[in-house]
């Protein structure tokens, strides 16, 4: 005769021990993102006050570069934190930055679960995304914009591998114009992938002509959006102020 489980819980079988093996890797992903996140303390101490004061230069529409002036979605939120909770800009920097690299971490997790459906890979998974991180940090800056970029890179990569549709993109995209102008990778995506190769010849071809729409449509957008935005936002510093290559990737950004 086969044993019966015994439940620890009268009543409820096995309830108390499937919560816990739920509950561990969560747990576990806690642990590891604090330690994340005093790695990151250490290596940014030096450069904390200088960032957050160039962050700051944004939202009052003088950034430190025109590339950085439509970078709008992570400074408004942190000084929106700022102004309502009375705290300094550099505290709410802290504050908004560690949310999300811990919400990134569990997205991250998440993703590799649907993925993998395995925990124990997720988890070694999620790890490895968490040490690269930290080990191709340049130990100078990490902007909020690039936090955020974590996270939506990531569901982007996840988008790529389960094949999502145009809609999963384009909510992407709508989110990361409003961060950073590094959106129109997310647009040339769509193009890319909606462009195939025929053989014998290796000729491009449509694969699907509402995707290749869509992605021209968002790239040009989110150009327009970028230039204006810099345009109507961006108070120009002294011209002794202005860095030299600030000449070069000043109209668009780096990304560009």
């Amino acid at each position: 005769m086969r044993a019966t489980p015994v439940s620890l819980i009268p009543g409820r079988d096995g309830t108390l021990h499937r919560r816990i093996w739920r509950g561990a890797p969560l747990a576990l992903l806690a642990l590891v993102t604090l330690f994340e996140l005093r790695i990151l303390r250490l290596l940014d101490a030096p450069w904390v006050q200088l960032t957050a004061y160039a962050e700051q230069k944004v939202v009052l529409g003088q950034a430190l570069m025109k590339a950085y002036q439509n970078r709008l979605l992570g400074t408004v939120i942190i000084d929106g934190l700022a102004r309502s909770l009375g705290l300094t800009y550099q505290t709410a920097h802290g504050l908004v930055t560690g949310a999300i690299i811990a919400a990134t971490n569990l997205v991250i997790y998440r993703l590799f679960v649907s993925l993998t459906r395995d925990w124990r890979t997720a988890m070694v998974s999620a790890c490895t995304c968490i040490g690269l991180f930290v080990g191709l940090h340049d130990q100078r800056w990490l902007y909020v914009w690039d936090c955020i970029d974590a996270a939506v890179f990531a569901l982007f990569a996840y988008g790529v591998f389960a094949r999502r549709g145009v809609g999963f993109f384009a909510a992407l995209f709508a989110v990361e114009i409003l961060n950073r102008e590094a959106a129109l990778f997310i647009a040339l995506w769509l193009v890319l992938d909606a462009v195939g190769v025929i053989r014998p010849g290796l000729k491009l071809c449509v694969r699907d002509r509402h995707k290749l729409a869509s992605g021209v449509a968002l790239m040009a957008f989110g150009a327009l959006w970028t230039v204006l935005v810099r345009e109507a936002f961006w108070t120009p510093p002294p011209d002794r102020l202005v860095p030299v290559w600030d000449v070069f990737e000043g109209e668009m950004g780096n990304q560009l």
